[in-house]
């Protein structure tokens, strides 16, 4: 409703497109003007009819300038609301991405990480699959040193339960049984293959 200079559509805005409300400069269908049409009220100059507008139009209630779709926007893009500068599709960010809300700097996709991968969410330094290694296998979760396939092992080469070997020693001759078992089962192929064998010769 009070507005000294602008655009016919306009109600609330300081600068901006011409579809803003709130508007210092305005159309002259606004109410509350400074300097206004004869069928405004209350006007210190203007139309003896006017009841509150000292200049503009008497359609125009509180534009000071911008755009008449706008409510409240100082600076920016006639279709955003609260943005000072950046992509009229953000809502409040300062610089960025568009589709990002609130991130200062960074990957779009990522809401709070400093530096890294942008699929890291909370690492400092490391492998970006991992989540929370500083140094290591990328495979592990929280090891600092040691073998890339324990979890939770600092230092050394703990013992399993019910046992009196460490894991590498088990894991050491897991292979060796293996191998042994291979070896047994070869030797039991080559004794069949020379059984058909002699028995085909001898008939």
């Amino acid at each position: 409703m009070s507005v000294t200079q602008g655009n016919p559509d306009i109600m609330s805005v300081t600068q901006g497109n011409p579809d803003i409300m709130s508007v210092t400069q305005g159309n002259p269908k606004i109410k509350s003007v400074t300097q206004g049409n004869p069928k405004s009220k209350s006007v210190t100059q203007g139309n003896p009819k006017s009841k509150s507008v000292t200049q503009g139009n008497p359609t125009i209630k509180s534009v000071p300038q911008g755009n008449p779709k706008i409510k409240s926007v100082p600076q920016g893009n006639p279709k955003s609301k609260s943005v000072t500068q950046g992509n009229p599709k953000i809502k409040s960010v300062t610089q960025g991405n568009p589709t990002i809300k609130s991130i200062p700097q960074g990957n779009p996709k990522i809401k709070s990480v400093p530096q890294g991968n942008p699929k890291i969410k909370s690492v400092t330094q490391g492998n970006p699959t991992s989540k929370s290694v500083t140094q290591g296998n990328p495979t592990i979760k929280s090891v600092t040193q040691g073998n890339p396939t324990i979890k939770s092992v600092t230092q050394g080469n703990p013992t399993i339960k019910g046992s009196f070997l460490t894991k590498r020693q088990d894991q050491a001759a897991r292979k060796i049984m293996r191998f042994l078992r291979r070896c047994r089962h070869r030797i039991k192929e080559l004794k069949q293959s020379r059984e058909l064998e002699r028995r085909g010769l001898t008939t």
